[in-house]
């Protein structure tokens, strides 16, 4: 009888042919995450990983890498700023605890999910990113002014700033003029 291409990967677990194939008879799945059998119905069609293992990889992935992918910052961006804001958020200072703190761009630029990695603005806590959003509609329909020392005049501080900061990269990039 031939052995199973899957069988001869798992015996560097202890894992024999015969074992393997008891499994199977019994419904089961090798997760190589987990590095046990599991129930078939665990699994997605076929993927290698049970459903927990997925979330655990996927959770693994975003704690190494964040969502700098989707935004294109480069190298260190997460690391870099998060030490600029003093381990917090850019706008209510929040500091970073359990809960990775939410790349900003500015959306004019991009739409609301992703970014070139241009308009790169801060790091924000979930709650910050959320108002921030609110208060850039705000301002396309017209004026918002704010009480001094609010997190409202924070925000169009913080704007403001990166409007700045962004409207001069441009400048640059389109040679100068």
């Amino acid at each position: 009888m031939r052995q199973h291409r899957t069988s001869s990967r798992l015996e560097k677990y202890g894992i024999t042919t015969e074992m393997y194939q008891q499994a199977r008879a019994e419904g089961k799945k090798w997760c190589f995450w987990h590095k046990q059998f599991e129930h078939e119905e665990k699994f997605r069609p076929g993927r290698r990983l049970c459903k927990r293992a997925d979330a655990e990889q996927t959770k693994n992935q975003y704690d190494k890498l964040g969502n700098t992918r989707s935004h294109h910052a480069p190298k260190g961006f997460y690391k870099d700023t998060l030490a600029l804001q003093n381990n917090g958020c850019a706008l209510c200072g929040q500091p970073e605890e359990g809960r990775r703190l939410s790349i900003d761009h500015d959306h004019s630029c991009c739409d609301s999910t992703f970014s070139c990695g241009k308009c790169l603005r801060g790091l924000l806590c979930p709650g910050c990113n959320i108002r921030i959003g609110h208060v850039e509609s705000l301002l396309k329909q017209g004026t918002v002014t704010p009480f001094s020392g609010t997190w409202l005049g924070k925000a169009l501080a913080y704007l403001r700033k990166w409007q700045k900061s962004h409207s001069k990269a441009q400048e640059i990039q389109d040679g100068g003029n």
